[in-house]
């Protein structure tokens, strides 16, 4: 973050530097280059505000001049921003934006196709979701955008209940995200190998789990370490260890909360009621239940369903089943790394 600061306090202090043309190679567009990469770091430490409106600036700037191209790359960079925070329904508005831009490459758009997809998977509307990866074509073009196809394909079938499907399609999108020269982040990548190993019945998925919260705090990505303890924490549930699951839950929830990210604070509340409930202790279920669901109407979204380990429940069933037998290990995150 110093780092691009000086280069602009440099090249563009005062934001005055006009882009000649949207080609990131042109002088004139440094400032603007600078800004966006600036905007992603922010939006990795949890500082959405800051991120949001140095986008909304860009993208401002460049509707102006006509950029077209440009500007849907923009929105789509404000669309991450509002995932983060939980705001689905204002990012899927914004995708709309960015469609009915008629300057777009291809390239443009099949992303535009993916991360819609990736959107209406968060929100649990998973026929929408299929139709929109539909609509962007078979996994091609630059690695970056074949990795993003193949998450979303991890998702939509992990939801559906395709389990072996959505462990092939995150260890698909991992594989080439450690290749050189692939511009991929790979925090989330980590996390959709753990869920999707999770909801199996792997036992595996701990160490990705260890993995990715490890990376998460090293680099300080607070949004994605709130996530990755709210969704460990449903695995603790489903292992049927409620006490670590409160660990989890509570570490999550903070983070949340400090960064802003309100559908990971509910999910890390809900999880933490679950716990609790479990534990015997009903009065503070009941409050962290209640704060839950304030945080899921602060963004408009649906409550989840609450987890079940019991003996009925089948994803809780192989997971007792896989701790009972040490499950078979195929796929060490530590052997994979490069």
């Amino acid at each position: 973050e110093e780092e691009i600061r000086s280069d602009l306090a440099v090249i563009d202090p005062a934001g005055d530097l006009t882009p000649g043309t949207e080609d990131e190679a042109d002088p004139t567009m440094r400032g603007s280059v600078l800004r966006r990469e600036l905007a992603y770091i922010l939006m990795a430490k949890g500082r959405h505000s800051e991120a949001l409106s140095l986008l909304e600036r860009l993208e401002a700037l460049h509707s102006e001049l006509g950029h077209e191209n440009l500007c849907a790359i923009l929105l789509r960079d404000m669309v991450a921003v509002m995932a983060l925070t939980g705001d689905l329904r204002r990012a899927l508005r914004l995708l709309g934006e960015a469609s009915r831009l008629d300057q777009r490459t291809t390239g443009t758009d099949a992303m535009l196709h993916i991360i819609r997809a990736l959107v209406l998977t968060h929100m649990s509307r998973l026929r929408r979701a299929e139709d929109a990866l539909a609509a962007a074509g078979e996994p091609s073009g630059p690695k970056a955008r074949q990795v993003m196809w193949w998450r979303t394909r991890s998702q939509i079938d992990r939801r559906t209940g395709r389990h072996h499907d959505a462990v092939t399609g995150a260890l698909t999108a991992w594989n080439m995200a450690r290749e050189d020269a692939v511009e991929a982040d790979v925090g989330p990548i980590l996390l959709d190998i753990a869920c999707s190993m999770r909801d199996v019945g792997d036992a595996e998925c701990f160490d990705w789990y260890r993995t990715v919260l490890r990376f998460a705090h090293e680099d300080m990505r607070f949004p994605l370490a709130a996530s990755a303890h709210a969704s460990m924490a449903k695995a603790q549930l489903l292992w049927g260890r409620p006490k670590t699951a409160i660990v989890h839950s509570r570490a999550g929830l903070e983070l949340a909360r400090w960064s802003g990210c309100w559908l990971f604070a509910g999910k890390a509340a809900a999880r933490l009621a679950e716990a609790e409930e479990q534990m015997g202790d009903t009065s503070s279920a009941l409050r962290h239940r209640q704060e839950a669901q304030s945080f899921y109407r602060r963004i408009d979204f649906p409550t989840p369903s609450p987890i079940h380990s019991g003996p009925g429940d089948g994803t809780g069933l192989r997971a007792r089943q896989a701790a009972q037998d040490g499950s078979q290990r195929t796929h060490s995150p530590d052997r994979m790394r490069s």
